[in-house]
């Protein structure tokens, strides 16, 4: 259902199709600049941060940003997530990495 995001993040990062799980659709937000809608995804990656950020600067379109940022994100009981993120981020983690 979700060919057109796969196919971005596949040419805009450099990650291959088949390390990538089914992305899920997380929300909408109005741009403020341009006004345009914009959807965010959330997509689990098998590669390592490092690999990944290798990859992202041969990718094809790998010149429609300056740069790729990895966050740690600690995985395991909700209560051991990291202080830093926010209440809303916590929630939705915790709904995305439970749902998949």
């Amino acid at each position: 259902m979700f060919d057109s995001i796969i196919r971005e993040v596949v040419e805009e990062i450099g990650v291959p199709v088949n390390s990538l799980k089914d992305p899920v659709f997380i929300g909408i937000s109005r741009r403020e600049l341009n006004v345009r809608p914009t959807a965010f995804f959330f997509i689990k990656c098998s590669l390592q941060s490092k690999d990944i950020q290798e990859l992202y600067w041969s990718a094809q379109d790998g010149f429609e940003s300056t740069h790729l940022y990895a966050a740690s994100l600690v995985i395991g009981s909700k209560n051991k997530r990291t202080q830093i993120l926010t209440w809303t981020l916590k929630s939705l983690l915790d709904f995305v990495l439970d749902d998949c």
